[in-house]
């Protein structure tokens, strides 16, 4: 059995019990690595719920219609705004979940696994505006799998294993040490690139 996790989580040095639940949508985005829909939203739809945390009632102002395409055309969803988000394929319902978090134009953005389901492409592009993000001010957390991924988004990694963190620091110095041998049990093979490290596992 797994022990709970105790603790407290704070924002901007306060607890998350301290913030309503749009403020706390003003300031926090999450990107799950799959989402489950029931109902025939179309992507605009599921896209402009972003942006309830910023409007008061039920109604959409011009201005939340603005940010949603805006956001859509930041994801490459805008082609399929119309179209139920049940007939989408994997990779096109991750872009509108990219969408409906843009649109909540969030300080700090969370994501898991968010290339998942992306093809190359669309990889590419995530990384370069998940970096464009951190540079005009947001914070960007990402959970990834990819080695290669986190050498070319991140500037700074946490190693965890066992739900323990294992090392920390620049991504470079983290992906360049040994404890990645111990925890993934396989040797890397490493080479430098300008957009980071790249590794290789050896087989």
């Amino acid at each position: 059995m797994i022990p709970p996790i105790r603790g407290k989580v704070k924002v901007n040095q306060r607890e998350l019990s301290d913030y309503s639940a749009d403020e706390l949508g003003r300031t926090l985005a999450f990107v799950p690595q799959e989402e489950q829909f029931h109902f025939p939203f179309t992507s605009r739809q599921v896209a402009l719920m972003g942006r309830l945390p910023h409007s008061p009632g039920f109604r959409d102002s011009a201005e939340d219609h603005a940010v949603v395409e805006r956001s859509m055309q930041a994801a490459d969803c805008l082609d399929f705004a119309d179209r139920s988000v049940l007939e989408l394929s994997g990779g096109e319902r991750q872009r509108v979940l990219i969408a409906r978090a843009l649109a909540q134009e969030p300080k700090i953005l969370l994501l898991d696994e968010p290339t998942s389901h992306l093809d190359v492409g669309h990889q590419v592009a995530l990384i370069h505006l998940l970096r464009d993000l951190a540079k005009g001010g947001a914070t960007v957390v990402a959970a990834v799998h990819d080695l290669n991924l986190a050498s070319m988004l991140a500037e700074e990694a946490l190693l965890i294993h066992e739900q323990k963190i294992v090392v920390t620091g620049a991504v470079r110095q983290v992906l360049a040490s040994e404890h990645l041998e111990s925890v993934y049990g396989i040797r890397f093979t490493r080479t430098e690139q300008p957009d980071g490290i790249r590794l290789f596992p050896s087989l």
